[in-house]
């Protein structure tokens, strides 16, 4: 079990069941690295409240590693968080005192369910045989230096339209989803945090529900319009 806590942002998370394998020719400084890295149970958690349904991760990369450089570059590596599967490229350096990302990411299936597995408590033993319909897209990128001290700048947008999702066995489903959502930080103290989601909308046998929500300032100064 790893425990993790800042207690500048009030961001923690608890991990489990963590494994990593690879295989590469480390006789040599430059070399290709074939690397699988799995989370069983991630929990990540804002201010002690549940930020998503519990995590399952999954990494199955193709690294270029340069020793040299202590630089890991990542071409077409798939990220499995849940349901949701990313394609990811970029690079990853290591330094003294901190990691510089340069990652971009995007989805390689567009599918509804992959949005509802990390929603709370939604992604259980019988999810894989819920029936879903729909269209759904992730894209976003991580730039920059993560340190002790610093945060690297990244935008995280997702979007999902005309949505539908059902549970075996259960008589309601849930339809009409829809949501337009924005993650974003431009500060190296994660002061500039911003979420925003002009509109989503859902709908539960005949009762149907919508809004929207702005937030900013998230770790000093919260403000919140909904």
């Amino acid at each position: 079990i790893l425990n993790y806590t800042d207690n500048s942002t009030g961001y923690s998370f608890t991990s489990k069941e963590v494994n990593h394998s690879g295989k590469g020719d480390f006789t040599k400084n430059i070399f290709d690295l074939d690397t699988e890295t799995s989370i069983g149970h991630l929990v990540p958690r804002i201010n002690n409240a549940q930020a998503f349904s519990t995590l399952t991760l999954k990494l199955d990369s193709d690294l270029k590693v340069d020793l040299n450089q202590s630089k890991y570059e990542l071409e077409d590596a798939l990220l499995s968080v849940n349901d949701l599967q990313l394609k990811t490229n970029g690079s990853i350096l290591s330094t003294d005192n901190s990691t510089v990302l340069d990652l971009v990411f995007t989805t390689f299936e567009n599918d509804i369910k992959s949005f509802v597995s990390l929603l709370p408590n939604m992604y259980k033993g019988d999810f894989e045989s819920a029936q879903a319909s729909g269209d759904f897209k992730v894209n976003g990128f991580i730039k920059g230096e993560l340190s002790d001290k610093n945060y690297p700048n990244f935008k995280f947008e997702m979007n999902a339209n005309k949505g539908s999702f059902k549970y075996p066995g259960l008589s309601s489903a849930i339809t009409d989803i829809l949501a337009n959502v924005k993650i974003e930080n431009t500060s190296r103290d994660l002061s500039n945090l911003k979420i925003d989601i002009p509109n989503y909308n859902f709908k539960v046998d005949e009762y149907f529900l919508e809004g929207k929500l702005n937030a900013d300032n998230l770790i000093s100064n919260p403000r919140f319009d909904v």
